[in-house]
């Protein structure tokens, strides 16, 4: 079989993905299902693919796509929405309804008989749905990989402060985010300044490219060599469980990225707040980073670094917290508040309330009440993402 030649392709002779070798014709012209749910990246995608492919078949939970689709002259199916995306998994597992739907979806999808399955900003499909393709499942992931395995790769580089970051589409196994099968790497794009939403925007030229240099690495039975690093590896999951021992009592504790959606004041200095800030903003940043004023949570819509006071010298006197400077505008308020680090932050706060100087901002309100999703919130001792 084609499998047993793919030499550089690790471990994969026990894999289903790829049965038979393709014709000539198949290898020139394959049946693609595209699944992402991030209609941006469909509509840069797409036409590209469709230049491609005999057949086009665009998967996605965004109904607004159908219509699209029907104007460019590709396929289209509705995926079942999921109201947490970030959970689909244990929704799946949890939800009998819901499950029922998704299995009509891939059973939906067999139908089809597609050559190839690529997924991009979509669910992690399970290992039955990852064996739909006759040939291969692929992914594309906006991380060098094996660093970020996970479902929030833009926020944790962020927040870890890498200055780049560079894509890849590698073959889907059981694995999440297998990096044993890399077909390709490329789309580098610089992380300074840019917020998450930005990253969204800048990738969506890449991977159409990447996609066909992936299909022709495939077909000729090439592969990126698997780099093994010596030292542990970041990772991009947003929930990441750790269990501690208190008063004798095993609790869970977030050391995920989502942890940090909450400014922790004795902790976090002006350049981690300004990271979180850039990580978290706009409709793909989990409804923003927040901290607490008079006990009620509160969005931070901006963070700007101001790393000393104005007569020159840094915040050493000011608590963490302590507001030191504020003005309030017609629906947002501004205040320049003092780090841990001796620096100091201007922040851009999602409230009309007045704010007093001298006051301090607190971390009070749980990471979990303010997502609404549960395992979110990182204890007191708990290991901090970046």
């Amino acid at each position: 079989m084609l499998m047993a030649s793919l030499l550089c392709l690790l471990l994969m002779k026990s894999s289903p993905m790829v049965t038979t070798p393709p014709t000539e014709a198949e290898s020139e012209s394959p049946s693609l299902i595209f699944l992402s749910n991030y209609p941006v990246w469909v509509k840069a995608t797409a036409p590209k693919l469709q230049q491609v492919t005999s057949r086009l078949l665009v998967v996605s939970n965004k109904i607004e796509l159908a219509e699209w689709c029907t104007e460019v002259g590709c396929e289209f199916m509705l995926f079942p929405i999921c109201v947490d995306g970030l959970s689909f998994a244990r929704i799946c597992k949890e939800d009998a309804d819901y499950r029922q739907e998704v299995e009509e979806a891939y059973d939906a999808l067999r139908r089809w008989s597609p050559d190839f399955m690529i997924t991009a900003g979509f669910h992690v499909l399970p290992p039955d749905a990852v064996t739909i393709p006759t040939r291969a499942a692929l992914n594309f992931h906006p991380s060098k990989l094996p660093w970020y395995r996970g479902g929030l790769p833009f926020q944790a580089q962020i927040l870890r402060g890498e200055s780049h970051l560079e894509c890849c589409i590698h073959v889907m196994t059981n694995i999440i985010d297998d990096s044993r099968d890399v077909l390709v790497r490329g789309g580098r794009i610089s992380l300074e300044g840019k917020t998450t939403d930005m990253l969204f925007e800048d990738v969506k030229d890449f991977i159409p490219k990447l996609i066909i240099d992936a299909l022709d690495a495939f077909h000729r039975k090439s592969c990126v060599p698997l780099e093994v690093p010596q030292v542990e590896l970041p990772h991009s999951f947003g929930v990441k469980a750790e269990f501690l021992i208190e008063n004798g009592e095993k609790r869970r504790s977030n050391a995920g990225v989502l942890s940090r959606v909450r400014i922790e004041w004795d902790e976090d200095t002006a350049m981690e707040i300004e990271r979180a800030s850039r990580a978290f903003t706009g409709p793909k940043g989990f409804k923003g980073m927040f901290t607490d004023y008079q006990g009620r949570p509160v969005r931070v819509t901006h963070c700007a670094m101001l790393p000393f006071g104005p007569d020159g010298h840094s915040n050493v006197y000011s608590a963490p917290g302590t507001i030191l400077w504020t003005k309030t505008g017609s629906s947002q308020t501004v205040l320049r508040v003092a780090t841990v680090d001796g620096a100091s932050v201007l922040l851009t706060l999602d409230t009309e309330a007045p704010v007093l100087v001298g006051q301090r901002l607190e971390s009070r309100t749980l990471v979990s009440e303010w997502l609404q999703k549960p395992f979110t919130d990182r204890l007191k001792g708990g290991q901090r993402f970046a």
